[in-house]
């Protein structure tokens, strides 16, 4: 079992096309200060401040545009100093680790199985 498998990569397809959306529903509606609850639960949120430093990009992001980076922080974005948007890859690879992490905190908290 674990992540991996070919209904797991489909979930985590569609989570990334939804999020995909959202993004671009912002940038196009030109409201930049669309809280990041939109996108993630309580529980990611928690696990993205505490897994992610925050850094002079992240503070000066909004609030959905913060988390982005920090998923894709972990997902190896490095915020380079030429400010290049994250892309689909490390988005991607995020969305993976966020989603092992969260297993992973839900099973040592009793809330999963």
């Amino acid at each position: 079992t674990g992540f991996g498998g070919t209904a797991d990569k489909f979930i985590m397809l569609l989570l990334y096309l939804e999020l995909e959306n959202i993004l671009s529903d912002n940038a196009k509606s030109g409201n930049a200060h669309i809280t990041a609850e939109i996108a993630f639960s309580d529980t990611e949120l928690k696990i993205l401040d505490t897994m992610v430093k925050d850094t002079a990009q992240i503070m000066s992001s909004p609030p959905l545009e913060k988390y982005t980076i920090k998923l894709a922080q972990l997902g190896g974005y490095t915020g380079n100093k030429n400010k290049y948007p994250p892309g689909n890859i490390v988005i991607w690879r995020g969305l993976r680790r966020l989603n092992e992490i969260q297993t992973g905190w839900e099973i040592a908290t009793g809330r999963c199985g």
